[in-house]
């Protein structure tokens, strides 16, 4: 069973938690920081039982990086200002 979630980017940058639906509710899911696009992370025993009745099935978790596509004016200079301290680092 997979559920593809989409999280911004600040979120993938700093890490944090996200809920997530299963079969047998919501559960929540650590997401480290430095969270690459299209990481899979899986909930242990949260999919779908198992064919032969023992137990059931991981839940994986794809994660999606939503970027935003319009920035306030205070947005773009905040994300200006991350940008040259990153490059002042290399």
């Amino acid at each position: 069973m997979m559920y593809i979630k989409k999280i911004p980017f600040t979120l993938a940058a700093l890490g944090g938690d996200v809920t997530i639906p299963t079969l047998d509710g919501d559960v929540s899911l650590k997401i480290p920081a430095g969270t690459e696009p299209h990481t899979v992370m899986s909930l242990k025993a949260k999919g779908m039982p198992r064919l032969e009745g023992r137990g059931r099935g991981d839940m994986k978790v794809i994660v999606e990086i939503d970027m935003p596509h319009k920035l306030s004016a205070e947005e773009k200079k905040l994300l200006q200002q991350l940008d040259q301290l990153w490059r002042a680092k290399k």
